[in-house]
């Protein structure tokens, strides 16, 4: 038996777009005053052998998805992600096999099953009982293999006291909540999951993790994620591919990378660099000039589980062991979370700067700040002396983000509450 489940070549959808003129040249969706214009006016203008208004219509092509080759491995979990718009959800409607593509063709062996939407598959005038058998009929199942997964399908899902009343009437989180634990235990080969767990609570969607886990590597099916949460992505799957414009432009097992390549693609532009250089000597002083301030590569989104990078420059004009440059670290909030100075580990580090130009680097370890926007800001002050820069003032100061790399557990897929966000040591004694 192949290892290949799903096999993918040159696949694209293309979608043909009707635009009509606007103002009184549109024929569709136009304001009842200009309807009535171009009731009066229409009949007017055949008469003088002008063309009648809004029937002016331009057709476009659009590619949902272009291109796209690849193979599928049993018992991978592939993560899909990107921007709106960027065909992840035309990707899985094919391989659902719900329309079908204008170019290139794919494969699939097994049996699927498919999440795109709330409510697909369910019958709304069944009840919850009722659509857990006509689910598994859809699949190939006889009664009695249903009857065999029944009563683990209805405790996964939660919605044991609303079984005999019509979907309907269920709310979409209960519809998603009975929707995938029904998916998850008929035993497909394939499951095809869009962003519809976002629709269920946080503890369901633990669960799900957990479960498609579970399903990947006891059972060997494979799995085809698309979701905008990064820490689904990180805490699931073994393969991530991100998709921009209809078109692939990352594909590796090399999860965190593909994240980190998103994120930055998407990056507030706001924060354009993260770095600050002295605009006409704000920062000057009888010790010394700060000339620039920076993290690594200027970059402006970090994972937490990295350390992060930042450098100062400073023109020394003479050497002082009472000397402490630091920084102090905000939230979006302005809430200061930590203050740090070259001297906590290393008291003797400003005696052994020379004057001159100097670069001082320092690292904020990995797995300390949580996932959000942050304001990095210049310290300095003279130990037992007075303070060279007012913590919350110093206009040296540079915005960054720390995005995704929270935690390798499967229990932690969104981010944490709390200014930080720390892997702590535990351990049973």
């Amino acid at each position: 038996m192949s290892d290949t489940v799903v096999s993918i070549e040159n696949l694209g959808k293309c979608y043909r777009l009707q635009h009509q003129g606007t103002g009184l040249n549109a024929a569709a969706y136009s304001r009842i005053n200009e309807e009535l214009a171009r009731m009066v006016l229409n009949p007017l203008r055949k008469i003088v052998g002008k063309e009648p208004m809004g029937s002016h219509t331009t057709t476009e092509e659009f590619w949902a998805l272009k291109n796209v080759s690849l193979e599928i491995k049993r018992g991978e979990r592939l993560g899909l992600i990107g921007r709106n718009g960027a065909g992840k959800s035309t990707f899985l409607k094919l391989l659902s096999r719900i329309i079908t593509p204008t170019t290139g063709r794919f494969s699939m062996e097994g049996k699927i099953a498919s999440l795109l939407e709330v409510g697909t598959g369910f019958h709304p005038e069944l009840t919850g009982r009722e659509n857990i058998f006509l689910n598994g009929s859809v699949f190939g199942l006889k009664r009695y293999q249903i009857q065999e997964k029944y009563d683990e399908i209805v405790e996964f899902s939660g919605v044991e006291r609303f079984l005999d009343t019509p979907v309907k009437r269920y709310s979409s989180g209960m519809q998603v909540r009975l929707a995938f634990s029904v998916a998850a235990h008929l035993d497909p080969e394939i499951m095809i999951i869009d962003e519809v767990l976002a629709v269920g609570d946080a503890r369901f969607q633990k669960k799900c993790i957990g479960k498609m886990n579970e399903v990947a590597n006891t059972a060997n099916r494979t799995i085809i994620f698309v979701t905008h949460s990064m820490g689904f992505v990180e805490a699931l799957c073994n393969r991530a591919i991100l998709l921009e414009g209809g078109e692939m432009t990352a594909d590796s097992e090399d999860v965190q990378m593909v994240v980190h390549n998103y994120l930055e693609s998407t990056i507030d532009q706001t924060l354009v660099k993260a770095e600050w250089r002295n605009p006409g000597g704000q920062v000057e002083n009888e010790f010394f000039d700060l000339l620039y301030m920076g993290m690594e590569g200027a970059a402006t989104r970090f994972a937490n589980n990295r350390p992060i990078r930042v450098q100062f420059e400073i023109d020394l004009k003479k050497t002082d062991p009472r000397l402490m440059l630091g920084i102090a670290i905000f939230n979006d909030e302005n809430s200061l979370i930590a203050v740090s100075f070259c001297t906590d580990v290393d008291p003797e580090l400003p005696s052994r700067m020379q004057p001159g130009l100097q670069t001082v680097v320092c690292e904020i370890p990995p797995h300390l700040l949580n996932e959000r926007t942050h304001r990095l800001e210049f310290a300095a002050r003279v130990h037992q002396g007075p303070n060279i820069t007012e913590i919350g003032t110093c206009p040296a100061s540079i915005k960054f983000e720390v995005a995704g790399g929270l935690s390798d557990s499967p229990y932690w897929t969104e981010r944490r509450a709390g200014f930080c966000a720390p892997h702590l040591k535990w351990g049973v004694q």
